[in-house]
């Protein structure tokens, strides 16, 4: 069994509250990030819209198609 397969074994096992740890844990990492490269918070509030909307296009057609 490849690694994508296993992860998505795994992945199938969350409840909704380590989902919101991940997301938690995601926010932080970002601040995170945002705080050791500060130049990152330089770009407009447009390419940040497009960043989040491309991130979110595979998941969102999963989830609507089927």
């Amino acid at each position: 069994m490849n690694i994508i397969k296993t992860c998505e074994a795994r992945l199938k096992k969350l409840t909704l509250c380590d989902i919101a740890c991940v997301k938690i844990a995601t926010a932080a990492g970002t601040l995170l990030l945002a705080k050791f490269f500060p130049e990152l918070l330089t770009l407009e509030w447009h390419w940040y819209l497009v960043i989040g909307l491309a991130a979110m296009v595979r998941p969102a057609m999963k989830m609507l198609c089927k």
